[in-house]
């Protein structure tokens, strides 16, 4: 079963097509990937243009399924994206689906 995204209440939801991709900047930060109303993925990169870009052409069927993807620029991405999984792990007592593949 699936989170919901307001779990993440400030940050803002976007469909995971080509023209969303487009305006991703090219800095560092955090995401989170969404299908159904639920988060599927928390990652992070020094590059999330180019790292969400990869995951819209992926051919991993966990994270093909994405339909949604929030982002958070920030400088201390490793830490952050640490902190995310943190929480979703106290919250929902194991790590979004596609994270606990890996």
């Amino acid at each position: 079963m699936q989170q919901t995204l307001t779990a993440l209440e400030s940050w803002t939801w976007y469909s995971f097509d080509e023209y969303n991709l487009s305006l991703v900047p090219a800095v560092s930060g955090v995401y989170c990937l969404g299908v159904n109303n639920g988060i599927i993925y928390i990652g992070c990169s020094a590059d999330l243009h180019d790292r969400l870009t990869d995951h819209y052409y992926t051919s991993d069927p966990c994270i093909g399924q994405a339909t949604h993807f929030a982002i958070e620029p920030c400088t201390n991405y490793k830490e952050r994206e640490r902190e995310l999984l943190e929480w979703f792990r106290s919250k929902y007592h194991r790590l979004p689906e596609c994270n606990d593949r890996i």
